[in-house]
């Protein structure tokens, strides 16, 4: 499953462990840019 995966490249973005991000990505925020998507023409799935 992970054969393709570039353990460097990984590292860089999200950090070393699972449990904390300290990569480039730790201060990532895009949370402004939700307020751009309308909930009403999301489709929600479940496999319940």
């Amino acid at each position: 499953m992970f054969r393709g995966l570039n353990g460097e490249m990984y590292v860089m973005m999200q950090g070393p462990s699972e449990f904390g991000i300290s990569g480039k990505l730790e201060k990532w925020d895009v949370s402004n840019e939700l307020k751009k998507y309308n909930r009403t023409n999301t489709r929600y799935r479940s496999n319940t």
